[in-house]
Order: structure tokens, then sequence, then C-alpha cells
């Protein structure tokens, strides 16, 4: 009996050690400019944004319902598909260099990618049709339904990439 208490007693007592603080990054030395958000570039180059946003908006052949976070990390905008199907918007991104999306952030739709001319990267997501089924083993999005809404937004640096996944997800 006394070995168990003893066990019990040092189990408790390491619980009470303060434990080693996590490394904070080291300041800026003075003179240098301060670490810049890997995303500046979409919150920078708002007139950039708009043009591309615009393109996009043009190739899918739809209306620019509004955008969102100018100025922010992340702008995005809300695109009026105008009654297209869910697979034309797909084929139409896919026939003008995007490639798909990884995100489990958007459940909403399907996600595509592409880095334009000007360096920024776009990620564009499909909605899924309203009468897309789920039925728990099988996902049927009705692809030839009409898509209700694409999204766009911004990225500094690639979706998919490392970069974005450790200033996203990871704290």
């Amino acid at each position: 009996m006394t070995g168990l208490t003893t066990t019990t007693a040092s189990a408790s007592f390491l619980f009470l050690i303060p434990q080693k603080p996590v490394p904070q990054p080291a300041p800026t030395p003075p003179g240098l400019p301060p670490h810049k958000d890997i995303e500046q570039p979409c919150i920078d180059r708002l007139n950039d944004f708009r043009r591309d946003v615009r393109s996009i908006t043009k190739m899918l052949h739809g209306s620019l319902t509004r955008t969102t976070n100018e100025g922010k990390r992340f702008p995005g905008a809300e695109i009026n598909p105008g009654g297209q199907s869910f697979s034309t918007a797909v084929n139409t991104l896919k026939k003008n260099g995007f490639s798909p999306n990884y995100s489990l952030d958007h459940p909403e739709g399907e996600g595509y990618q592409k880095r334009f001319n000007d360096g920024l990267w776009y990620h564009v997501i499909v909605n899924y049709p309203d009468d897309a089924e789920d039925n728990g083993f099988f996902f049927d999005p009705h692809a030839n339904s009409p898509t209700p809404l694409v999204t766009a937004h911004c990225h500094g640096t690639n979706p998919n990439g490392l970069a974005h996944l450790m200033d996203t997800v990871l704290p």
C-alpha cells in the first residue's frame, strides 16, 4: 500500500511543478521593419483585388453582388452566377486555369484556386445547388442544378500551401 500512496502522491506532485513557458518570437531588432502579415498583399492592393474580382465575375458570366473585408485579411466577393448550373461554373473555372482547393473551411461548395498574373491568389467556392443531397453515405451535388452563389476571396500565399496552413490553422 505504501508504494501505491507514494506513486499517487508523486504523480499529483508533477502537476504542481511550473511548466516552461512557450517560447515567443524574438522582437524585431531596432532599425528593421516589423514582421509582415503574409496576407498583407491582399490588404494593401485594393485596386488589384477589385480588378481581379471583376475578372472572375466576368469569367463566370455572373454579376458582382458585393465585396467583403476590403482593407482586411481575406477580402472577398459574392458573385451571383445568374442561374447557371453548378457544373458549368466549375468547368468554367477549370478551363481558366483554376485547380482544386482542398480546404475543409468551406463545406457549402467546391473550392478552386489560382494565382493571378499580379501575384495574388484567389480561392473561389462554387456553392452546391439547393437540391444537393447528402444522406451520410452518398453525396449528390445535382451538378446540373443551378448554383445559388459563388464566392471568391484573396490570399497572399497559396491557399493550399504550408504558409497559409501555419498562418490560419496552427496557433
